[in-house]
């Protein structure tokens, strides 16, 4: 076999046990995994990283950034994995065709081999048919044109008749190696036509070997690529795994703060729902649908959800509202401002009471705003602009987060405004 061919098998089998080394390392089972944000349904994979996004507001920054390359590993693997496995097959077939390629190219040489000695057996018996001819002439030619009749004259009848055999002789051998030579020439022919026939079969089967070792070094390039793809996404997926464990005390510290807040956040609606009844300052809330105060839809739901990386349970009080940054926030319904600044993980907020209703006060809560539009203690009306959507506080990114709250208790915020 060519040494240009050599070893062209090997290289492609050592490619395919790479590429299925890097596709159960990519699926080793880890203690930590990226877990459900919600009821299983077909989303995007931009969907899925908002979701995880909003899952987790909460955490810290550090955790934050480990999830989000958990969700982006978890959601890259699966199609550079089957990248993996897809040149994995073509490069099997590539080998097997290969190798078939190279089997037709030794055949091919044995071929021309086997063509090339039957070649030279023929010119070989051409040669000596030739040299008998040549001494036939040189005898001819030595004894000049009559003088074989000539010794048959003084002959006696003996001698006669032994001569004239001998010039009979002379005559059938010249013909008999007339004969041989042309048989000869035309066996020369077909058996060089043989040669240039097993000459371009093994050219047509070198052709293809070349061929099948280009697209074979083309796929071992794309299945390097394709396992360097997958050994990066499971080398980030170990890091943020690792980032995740060291975060996860700390973490669930943060989200027990984010409770505490949220449980101040009530004892301060309530206070202020107090001093309303002492100064008889409280009315009934408006009735009808509130409305939806910020132009983005609703990108994360109230209730409780799974932590996308430790798979806790955890409380979302309100909803969140995929709004860009700077849009405006719109009061749900009239009330009075009993809270507008910076509230540690709400960063910026704002907390409306609307009134009464069913002998409960009624409140909003806009959280992570950029700026505010509204100051304590002013009386707004529905619709009215009380600041603009930012990322203040624990945000993974500009929205609003917004609450709704009886007698300062967190409730489904769509019982009471529709998404638009």
């Amino acid at each position: 076999m060519p040494k240009r061919f050599a070893g062209a098998t090997a290289l492609l089998a050592c490619l395919v046990t790479m590429t299925l080394t890097a596709t159960l390392t990519a699926t080793m089972t880890v203690t930590l995994t990226v877990a459900s944000t919600g009821p299983a349904r077909a989303e995007s994979v931009a969907e899925r990283l908002k979701a995880t996004e909003s899952a987790l507001e909460e955490s810290s920054a550090e955790v934050r950034a480990a999830g989000m390359a958990l969700a982006r590993t978890a959601t890259a693997l699966p199609a550079a994995q089957r990248d993996v496995n897809i040149a994995r097959g073509e490069l099997a077939g590539a080998a097997a065709l290969l190798a078939a390629r190279q089997r037709e190219v030794s055949a091919g040489e044995r071929q021309l081999r086997n063509a090339n000695r039957r070649v030279d057996a023929a010119s070989a018996r051409l040669e000596i048919t030739r040299q008998r001819l040549g001494r036939l002439a040189r005898r001819t030619y030595q004894l000049g044109p009559f003088q074989q009749v000539r010794t048959l004259t003084g002959s006696t009848p003996g001698e006669y008749l032994e001569r004239t055999a001998l010039l009979q002789q002379a005559f059938r051998g010249g013909e008999d190696a007339l004969n041989h030579l042309t048989t000869d020439r035309l066996a020369l022919a077909e058996e060089r036509a043989g040669l240039r026939a097993a000459q371009t079969r093994l050219d047509a089967a070198r052709n293809g070997a070349l061929q099948g070792e280009t697209r074979a070094r083309l796929l071992t390039q794309r299945a390097e690529r394709s396992a360097n793809r997958v050994a990066g996404l499971v080398s980030e997926r170990a890091r943020a795994l690792n980032a995740a464990r060291v975060g996860r005390a700390q973490d669930l510290r943060d989200y027990q703060k984010a409770q505490a807040e949220s449980r101040e956040l009530a004892r301060r609606l309530r206070e202020a729902a107090r001093k309303a009844a002492r100064n008889a300052t409280r009315s009934a809330a408006q009735a009808g649908q509130m409305l939806w105060p910020a132009d983005g839809p609703m990108t994360s739901r109230y209730g409780y959800r799974t932590h996308p990386i430790y798979g806790d349970t955890r409380f979302h009080a309100g909803i969140d509202i995929g709004a860009g940054y700077g849009a405006p926030i719109l009061a749900s319904g009239g009330g009075t401002v009993v809270f507008a600044g910076s509230s540690n993980g709400y960063g910026t907020l704002v907390l409306i009471s609307h009134g009464t209703k069913n002998g409960k006060d009624l409140a909003t809560a806009y959280a992570h705003m950029s700026e505010l539009a509204v100051t304590e203690g002013q009386q707004v009306t529905r619709g009215q602009s009380v600041g603009r959507v930012g990322s203040s506080g624990n945000s993974t990114g500009p929205h609003l987060h917004f609450e709704v709250r009886l007698d300062g208790d967190p409730v489904d915020p769509l019982d009471y405004v529709s998404p638009p």
